[in-house]
């Protein structure tokens, strides 16, 4: 097997248009099928099995989860265009629509699987679960991304699923639990518990930790694996996936179960090289059976796949459902209807609070349909100061003004370019800005956030510093150092932020990233490339996305290879455009 490393990673990612044209060969499927089979049959427990949603197809799909969930925030009068737009959703990442939600409504994903996990208790397991129950019964390893109990229904199987090494169902045994064999390890949570599932971006994170990380690390650098109704795009497992490939010796297979010759055009960019090395063909009941050797198991009963009601009403507020409803929308490029919800969630604001993210909602909503007219963020930007003039007018806290506050710099410091007289505001803004946070931390305030806002202002800091020379045209090693030195402080902070912060993380590291490109500084501005890349697809934003890939392309003209001397591009700082 070829070696995964960051180049490859890269390769991936460009030639992702040309992988959507690959199709797996029909001849190379069966040779590897015969081949594991062969394996199983003389090594009955050697391979892991690794198993995600595509085995579980009687349970809610995530796309019918998201549509269930919004169809439940738009019941609100005057937001019917919403609830006829929830059957025609884009895909959009079920670990971020979570986020969006938990940030109006705390309890809200709790409920989410509690009534998952009770619907998901009449459902019976089918031949492929039943094939994995007895390949574990046999002493066989299995891996699961997935939540129900269909392969261990009724069974005394053991399963490890809490992440805490202080329960007896968690990963802390892992090394003897691998060694014995017969066990089912969850990586994300399980229905036995509904407050273990991992679903919400920033409890998923962006690797796995800890003792699952360990365990995945052992699997994958050790044994024959197959993969079945996994498509790779989960936060977390493919970066601790890749780099533990890296101590996998080359020909140990990982073979991979495609539903068809075309599907792998659904595995995750990053994990398509390993997808495509030894691919197998097949539905996983099908396949299961045929590995091992087994009768076919009778036919399953239809069953209704609807998701459950959520009763979101009983939890969240009108308008934080409202808000959770428009945040959907955004993120699915609906800007018309994101406006419609945040008006909504304005009217229906119970107190100042509520009334205030409704507002900043609508203003990012504004700015993220302007498309590149000024004047269009810079109605957006009116929004913010309609808002911090209402909220120092009631007296409300420093730290209560401190979210329109930083809204009010990072547009002001963007829209510089066109309105140049907005840079005389900035200097006050800031300052603003850093008291608003010494005393929100005074106060007891949330400390993430805090960090989060902080990282942020220098890195507007370090934009604006970039705005000062590019005009000014200085090429001084001196001024360069002045320049980036916010960015420096930023991205370093902004790697040690936990993951609820993912967004700040892309914020700073990004505009580090152009930055120190735009100054010749090749080495530095490539130092996190991956990162940014592998965030750019998991934050699943359209706008963050387009973003990137535009910073991308001035990367690579500005930082080529062959162009970087010693770190610094030849020819000294560059000017900004």
């Amino acid at each position: 097997m070829c070696s995964v490393t960051e180049s490859l990673h890269h390769a991936a990612i460009a030639d992702s248009v040309d992988d959507a044209l690959t199709v797996i060969d029909n001849g190379d499927a069966q040779r590897n099928l015969n081949e594991l089979t062969d394996i199983i049959a003389d090594a009955p427990t050697e391979v892991v099995f690794l198993v995600g949603a595509g085995l579980s197809t009687l349970v809610p799909a995530p796309s019918s989860i998201i549509r269930s969930l919004v169809r439940e925030a738009a019941t609100l009068p005057g937001l019917a265009p919403i609830r006829a737009a929830a059957d025609d959703l884009p895909k959009l990442g079920f670990e971020i629509t979570l986020n969006d939600l938990r940030s109006v409504c705390q309890s809200a994903p709790a409920r989410v699987f509690s009534a998952l996990a009770a619907s998901e208790a009449e459902l019976p397991p089918s031949p492929g679960h039943q094939q994995l129950r007895g390949y574990l019964e046999r002493g066989g390893c299995v891996l699961s991304t997935n939540y129900d109990r269909l392969i261990e229904r009724d069974r005394a199987i053991p399963v490890r699923f809490d992440a805490s090494a202080s329960d007896r169902r968690g990963f802390a045994g892992w090394r003897h639990d691998l060694d014995r064999g017969g066990v089912l390890f969850k990586l994300h949570g399980s229905f036995d518990d509904p407050m273990t599932c991992l679903g919400v971006l920033e409890d998923v994170g962006t690797s796995l930790s800890g003792e699952r990380g360990e365990l995945l690390s052992a699997i994958v650098r050790n044994r024959i694996m197959c993969v079945v109704g996994w498509s790779g795009v989960d936060p977390d497992i493919p970066a601790t996936f890749l780099a533990a490939l890296r101590d996998r010796p080359k020909h140990l297979p990982i073979y991979w179960l495609h539903h068809t010759s075309q599907s792998i055009q659904r595995i995750g960019v990053r994990m398509q090289p390993i997808a495509r090395r030894w691919p197998l063909i097949g539905s996983a009941d099908t396949t299961l059976e045929a590995l091992f050797r087994s009768q076919s198991s009778p036919p399953q009963q239809a069953m209704d796949l609807a998701s459950p009601s959520f009763q979101l009403a009983e939890l969240c507020s009108a308008s934080a459902r409202a808000r959770f409803a428009g945040q959907v929308m955004r993120r699915a490029g609906r800007e018309h209807l994101a406006s419609v919800a945040f008006r909504v969630a304005t009217s229906t604001a119970a107190n100042t609070s509520e009334w205030t993210s409704a507002r900043e909602e609508r203003a990012l909503t504004i700015w993220a349909s302007a498309h590149g007219r000024p004047s269009r963020e810079l109605k957006a930007r009116g929004v913010l100061v309609q808002v911090a003039q209402r909220l120092e007018t009631e007296g409300m806290p420093p730290q209560a003004v401190r979210g329109p506050l930083f809204g009010l710099l990072s547009m002001s410091v963007s829209l510089s370019d066109h309105y140049w007289w907005l840079l005389l505001g900035v200097p006050r803004q800031v300052c603003r800005m850093l008291r608003a946070l010494r005393s929100a931390e005074f106060e007891g305030a949330d400390r993430v956030d805090i960090e989060t806002k902080e990282i942020l202002t220098f890195t507007y800091v370090g934009r604006l510093r970039m705005l000062f020379l590019g005009r000014l045209g200085r090429h001084s090693r001196t001024l360069a150092r002045w320049a980036i030195e916010p960015h420096r402080i930023a991205s370093r902070k902004a790697l040690t932020l936990p993951n609820r912060s993912l967004h700040a993380r892309f914020d700073a590291l990004a505009s580090h990233a152009i930055a120190a490109a735009r100054l010749g500084m090749c080495a530095e501005s490539s130092a996190n490339r991956v990162t940014l890349d592998s965030l750019s697809l998991l934050l699943d934003d359209p706008r963050r996305s387009a973003y990137w890939a535009a910073q991308s392309q001035e990367l690579d003209r500005r930082c080529g290879e062959g162009d970087v001397d010693g770190g610094r591009r030849r020819g000294g700082i560059l000017r900004m455009d």
